[in-house]
């Protein structure tokens, strides 16, 4: 957000006025009239100064983040709409591609997987025969943004989820334990003592330490070191047995011929 905020201050002095929005827009080949830019100002605006503060469009971007639809025609959605323009026109070359718009989906609106495919399908679908396989404009991408209607997720990460509570229920106090021997007595083994440690288990949520992948490649190394051991001791008496049968056998042969 700061780098395009500082492309669109041409003066360097931290505020966006109508001559700065009015040219940049002009520049990426959108013929923007004074109301248009005088109304992305003053729906930004709240301490009526005539000019656009970072801290301002940071609260707007928090704003629309809960709008549940986009709202064509204000000056906040222009606003809206140049910005993420140019967060992903990385050369500066006023036109994105087609990739392009498939990670702006997925790094600033969020969409994964089948969600994103049908999404991008969606975009290029909208657009007209003869720009098909074209670079996108700024106007081209504000009227097919408007018709998506997609609603962006900037600003600060969502926040974190409450822990979930615990599965197995707190013994309260004052409660008396079951008595030996009852149906809902617990075995011995569970009542305190040694008990057995259960191996650890690792939840398919939850990436294994550097130090838990060592000790598994460890025991599959292992593992089929023992069976190698154990498969070539097993083949060493199977020859001994064979080298203890075979000189008899050709003894009792021997003797057979000389009678």
């Amino acid at each position: 957000m700061r780098e395009v905020f500082d492309i669109l201050d041409s003066k360097h002095d931290g505020e966006l006025d109508e001559s700065e929005l009015l040219s940049h827009l002009w520049s990426v080949g959108y013929h923007a009239s004074k109301k248009e830019v005088h109304d992305m100002i003053w729906e930004v605006d709240d301490r009526s100064t005539g000019v656009i503060t970072l801290e301002a469009i940071r609260k707007l971007l928090k704003r629309l983040q809960k709008a549940k639809k986009r709202m064509p025609g204000t000056g906040t959605n222009l606003l809206r709409t140049l910005i993420e323009f140019m967060m992903f026109d990385s050369d500066a070359s006023a036109a994105i591609e087609l990739e392009e718009i498939q990670q702006m989906f997925y790094v600033y609106y969020g969409y994964k997987g089948r969600d994103l495919d049908e999404k991008v399908r969606d975009f290029s679908r909208m657009r007209a025969e003869d720009k098909t396989g074209c670079e996108i404009d700024f106007s081209e991408f504000l009227v097919l943004m408007d018709s998506l209607g997609l609603v962006p997720v900037v600003g600060d990460q969502e926040a974190a989820k409450p822990p979930r509570p615990p599965c197995v229920p707190r013994l309260r106090r004052g409660m008396r334990s079951p008595r030996e021997g009852s149906p809902t007595s617990p075995p011995q083994s569970c009542r305190g003592g040694n008990t057995p440690r259960l191996p650890s288990i690792i939840s398919p949520r939850q990436r294994p330490t550097d130090r838990q992948i060592s000790e598994m490649k460890f025991r599959k190394i292992s593992n089929r070191f023992q069976s190698d051991a154990a498969t070539e001791q097993r083949r060493r008496q199977q020859e001994d047995e064979n080298k203890q049968e075979e000189p008899g056998g050709m003894l009792t042969i021997r003797n057979a011929l000389m009678k």
